[in-house]
């Protein structure tokens, strides 16, 4: 069979490099771009989570195909250094189809359009990460799984700043696909990981304009929910069980080392007191019926996903051999290589592989979730240092009441008190602030 060149999706540089255990002080190479101080080395490390991608086959000549296009756009004098695809035979593109049951089929989508890459003899813009995320929510049957860095979306549907324009529809899709299934009175369950905040300083002005949205994103979700409960029920249900929010966090309740110098600033000196920290989320996923997934750069924003601003690029892949099955009344989710992955996820994300996870759209799942993420929470912001008992997943600090209002479970994102820093944010018209919707 033919050799495809592969693509590795998120950077692992400037300090994201991480592992599974997030350290904060105990860590055997201090990366200093991953310190939050880099001239005190007595710091913590900033921990970080992402998801890499390595593809292989037809869709990586499709990679490189796009590459060709940006470059042709924005290095148009230099288009003779790029190579002829199709007298390379190892890129040639063969009809053979695997069929063994580890086989994939794999389909690439961006977010681009002609003024960053020149795809004649198409103008205009590539929003078809966009589009995918959109047909995939629709079709998903029982579960959607997702880890974004930025979520927000929909505001004209929001309670609140209509003016905020992040037009993008997805948070309404995952909304009105939940409020379906309860109208048939289906199980459906949205699980969503989110930063506790941004990056960057939680109290800045882009960072708390960007908690403001995403407050309205989800207080907008959990009213259409509520609404449909009310409706058509289940009395014993609550919207969270139809939709929860998380986020990461690490907290080392060992002495750090080396001791503190009195040059240190302010912040570090509380976060060495303190010892804990949230994990970024950098990953951009999204995973429905463990049967789908779609991976790469694209966040869930106007900025990822309109096209015409940010440049992304994601795949989405499944495996033929395993689909979901609805031939019984109980559909049963596949067992193949997208299940297995998303289980390494919250094995790690929950310290331990824990048996509710082979059910993920139950009632059971999600409350055993949200419950071993409330203790992590509980632990996280506990006076004295201690660590988490269930890995990094914690109760994102958003109350949801039966009729869907979303309120904050504290004011202030923990160690930042004294800056102000709003968990749900503040409302800002400035106009750097777009650049992060």
């Amino acid at each position: 069979s033919p050799f495809f060149p592969s693509f590795f999706l998120p950077q692992l540089t400037y300090g994201r490099l991480d592992t599974p255990n997030h350290p904060l002080f105990s860590t055997d190479t201090y990366y200093v771009d991953g310190l939050l101080d880099e001239k005190d080395l007595t710091a913590p490390r900033r921990p970080w989570h992402d998801v890499q991608c390595k593809v292989e086959g037809p869709v990586a000549r499709d990679i490189l195909v796009a590459f060709e296009q940006r470059w042709a756009c924005q290095f148009a004098p230099y288009t003779h250094l790029l190579a002829n695809l199709d007298a390379l035979p190892f890129l040639s593109i063969t009809e053979d189809v695997d069929t063994t049951s580890d086989s994939w089929c794999v389909q690439m989508f961006q977010s681009i359009d002609d003024s960053s890459a020149v795809f004649l003899p198409y103008q205009g813009a590539d929003c078809s990460i966009y589009h995918a995320y959109i047909h995939h929510i629709r079709r998903a049957h029982s579960f959607i799984y997702i880890e974004t860095e930025y979520f927000l979306g929909s505001s004209n549907d929001w309670d609140s700043y209509s003016q905020v324009e992040i037009v993008q529809r997805i948070p309404y899709e995952i909304a009105n696909k939940i409020a379906s299934k309860i109208s048939l009175k289906e199980r459906f369950a949205v699980y969503l990981v989110l930063p506790l905040h941004p990056h960057g300083e939680p109290e800045s002005e882009c960072s708390q304009s960007v908690l403001q949205s995403q407050f309205q994103t989800i207080n907008m979700m959990y009213s259409i929910i509520a609404k449909a409960l009310t409706q058509y029920g289940p009395r014993s249900a609550h919207p969270t069980d139809y939709l929860s929010v998380f986020c990461l966090g690490q907290r080392d309740a060992r002495s750090p080392s080396p001791m503190s110098t009195d040059s240190s600033s302010p912040r570090i000196r509380t976060l060495r007191n303190t010892r804990r920290l949230p994990i970024h989320v950098h990953s951009k996923l999204m995973i429905t019926d463990d049967e789908y997934i779609i991976i790469g750069s694209a966040n869930i924003n106007d900025r990822s996903m309109a096209g015409d601003r940010d440049t992304e690029l994601s795949i989405g892949a499944f495996q033929p051999a395993h689909q979901l099955d609805t031939s019984s009344r109980k559909p049963v989710l596949p067992r193949g290589a997208v299940s297995d992955f998303r289980n390494a996820l919250w094995h790690e994300h929950l310290g331990n592989e824990e048996q509710f996870f082979a059910e993920p759209n139950t009632v059971l799942c999600m409350r055993s979730m949200r419950e071993m993420a409330h203790r992590n929470w509980n632990s996280y912001i506990s006076p004295e240092p201690k660590e988490l008992p269930h890995g990094h997943l914690l109760l994102y600090p958003y109350h949801v009441d039966t009729e869907g209002k979303l309120t904050t479970t504290i004011q202030h994102i923990p160690d930042s008190e004294q800056y102000d820093a709003l968990v749900e944010g503040k409302h800002s018209t400035s106009a750097i602030c777009y650049l992060t919707s």
